[in-house]
């Protein structure tokens, strides 16, 4: 308010990790790290599938929660891209979390 903005946009992030592509997840990967065989790795372990209610499920996308370190790592490296991309277009932003 006090730079003279009039607009304000409030996103939910809830479910975006789980749609995520994992091509996209990994080309963010690519950019840094130039060790293939990691990289081959973690594309195994993004597509490796989970059990949800003792059932397997595929994962053909999104990127896995809850699995310390690998879910916060993925988490930032997509967020930093996201970050930057609104840099890039001169949009302000904050990241906070809403509560009830």
């Amino acid at each position: 308010m006090k730079e003279g903005r009039t607009w304000a946009v409030t996103v939910d992030l809830q479910s975006f990790f789980d749609e995520i592509s994992h091509g996209f997840i990994l080309r963010l990967i690519c950019r840094k790290v130039a060790d293939e065989p990691f990289v081959a790795l973690l594309a195994r372990l993004l597509k490796a599938g989970v059990i949800v209610n003792g059932e397997f499920e595929k994962t053909n996308r999104g990127c896995p929660q809850g699995s310390p370190p690998l879910s916060p790592i993925l988490s930032n490296i997509v967020l930093n891209e996201l970050d930057h991309n609104l840099e890039e277009r001169s949009l302000r932003y904050c990241w906070g979390r809403i509560t009830s």
